[in-house]
């Protein structure tokens, strides 16, 4: 029975590669997929509906501020520990639910990965 527990051992991180990605890449946002991944500073002005954040910091004292349009805090944060290997006990999510948010910018992101999850109206 070892094996069974070995062989879905490495499934299950195989697959964890393949959909969070090899950490190898340059940083590069992709607003166009769901969830849209975030890893550097940038504005769009698109018209949002946004779910929830999902943040994956790099490390300890890492910090996150996302902004709408009008310069209204969505959220801010430090993270406390970091998710280098998107270890589930260093995700934050903050789930705001907001419909029509106008505008996204996120302000600071001093390391990890920040899932949008929501689409644009």
């Amino acid at each position: 029975m070892k094996w069974k527990y070995k062989a879905l051992l490495f499934i299950l991180t195989l697959g964890a590669l393949i959909f969070f990605g090899f950490n190898n890449a340059e940083a590069t946002n992709d607003w166009d997929t769901y969830p849209a991944v975030i890893d550097t500073a940038e504005a769009v002005t698109d018209v949002y509906r946004i779910y929830y954040f999902e943040w994956h910091p790099n490390a300890a004292d890492d910090d996150l501020e996302i902004q709408d349009a009008g310069g209204n805090v969505l959220w801010k944060i430090r993270a406390a520990i970091g998710a280098p290997n998107h270890e589930s006990y260093g995700i934050e999510i903050n789930k705001i639910n907001r419909m029509d948010v106008s505008g996204i910018t996120v302000v600071t992101i001093d390391g990890g990965t920040l899932y949008i999850h929501g689409h644009i109206q």
